[in-house]
């Protein structure tokens, strides 16, 4: 309305819900734009007069909250719009972070205790790639602090993340993978779970652990020879998971692959909606559900004896400085070196940002080492027979 030093604006979110927003010019005669985190109409309205007044009597309003206080507050508002381990992380990041400086009020936070918190992570041991997303989470906190009125600015907005140089991306050479399929097989009677299945959605497809872990037989598509990447909903039979990248990703299934899963499928015991949970296994995993222990982190990695036996494997193997993680590293270089181009090995991956494909995942191959070295033998030769004939 007209007249009014504070307007009430409506904003829609991606999933079609809106929030309202208080827009006016501060103090300091900078444009604001709030997010209140609700769309009710009438408490929106109150809020909207309370700013103005606090505008009109040139009141400077200092929110007293606490870290923790504020991080509760912050995770509340969101729950819901991101993934619930999403939220956890965050809060693992707070409890951190106070650990390092104090529970002390948020307009307290300065740039020092960011740096402070630095060091503390370095002192616990922590790789810069960990400390460098300590400090966005951290960031993006304050700033969600600052969209919502709570703060004046975001003290941690000049802290800088830690440089960091990435690992070399390790995959599997063919004879390493048939070292794994044949540990897998002769290991068969020792291991709880179908690791031969596994291991070839891994290297096949390059699915996640946590992806293969809550597929179920829904999933799995028989006649046409597919497997559906997908959410699960929380029911009475399966419990709330999401895959990280968020999206429903439709992927092949190799003649070989399909025949063994119908082939498990009829020894399976009756009931199991999971392909690769065992009868018991399950049974313990409904039990701690209906007594309210389970949770997000939970749902990631429902089988706690996973990375046991997959060092057994590779122990049998003979495979040293492996994680299954890398089996998934391995099918998506493939991809890419077999002539697929990198928009589809992104899709196929299921990353929001093809620089995640390049960065982490795609190899340099030995074989395409020995072509670059043979391709510039020509050009060193020629500039080797240069230098011998100005020397002369």
């Amino acid at each position: 309305m007209r007249g009014q030093k504070v307007k009430l604006v409506a904003r829609t979110l991606k999933d079609g819900v809106f929030v309202y927003m208080l827009d006016f010019v501060d103090t300091d005669l900078r444009r604001r734009r709030i997010s209140l985190g609700h769309f009710d109409k009438r408490k929106a309205e109150m809020q909207r007069q309370e700013k103005e007044r606090d505008l009109l009597l040139g009141v400077s309003e200092i929110v007293k909250m606490r870290l923790d206080e504020f991080a509760k507050d912050c995770l509340d508002r969101t729950r819901g719009q991101v993934r619930e381990t999403t939220l956890a992380h965050y809060g693992f990041t707070v409890r951190f972070f106070i650990e390092a400086v104090g529970n002390i009020y948020i307009h307290q936070v300065k740039l020092e205790h960011g740096e402070r918190f630095i060091q503390f992570c370095i002192n616990k041991g922590n790789s810069e790639s960990t400390i460098s997303k300590h400090i966005r989470q951290m960031k993006r906190l304050f700033q969600l602090g600052v969209n919502r009125g709570q703060l004046p600015s975001n003290p941690l907005s000049k802290l800088k993340e830690l440089k960091f140089t990435p690992r070399p991306i390790r995959t599997l050479s063919p004879d390493e993978c048939s070292r794994i399929f044949k540990a897998v097989v002769d290991l068969r009677d020792k291991l709880e779970l179908r690791w031969d299945l596994m291991v070839g959605l891994a290297l096949s497809i390059g699915l996640r652990k946590g992806e293969i872990l809550n597929l179920t037989w829904r999933d799995i598509d028989f006649e046409k020879k597919l497997v559906e990447v997908k959410s699960k909903k929380e029911t009475a039979e399966t419990w709330s998971w999401q895959p990280k990248d968020s999206e429903i990703r439709i992927l092949p299934l190799a003649e070989p692959l399909v025949s063994l899963f119908a082939e498990h499928q009829n020894h399976q015991a009756e009931g199991l909606p999971y392909v690769f949970l065992t009868k018991e296994r399950y049974e313990r995993i409904q039990a701690k559900r209906k007594a309210g222990k389970w949770n997000c982190f939970d749902s990631l990695s429902p089988v706690s004896s996973f990375t046991k036996q997959f060092q057994k494997i590779l122990k049998t193997a003979n495979i040293e400085s492996l994680e299954f993680h890398d089996l998934r590293r391995t099918a998506l270089s493939n991809f890419f070196y077999s002539g697929l181009d990198s928009i589809s090995v992104q899709k196929i991956a299921g990353h929001s940002n093809l620089k995640t494909t390049a960065s982490f995942y795609l190899a340099i191959r030995p074989d395409l080492i020995e072509k670059t070295r043979q391709a510039s033998s020509g050009f060193v030769a020629d500039l080797a027979h240069l230098w011998h004939t100005v020397e002369k």
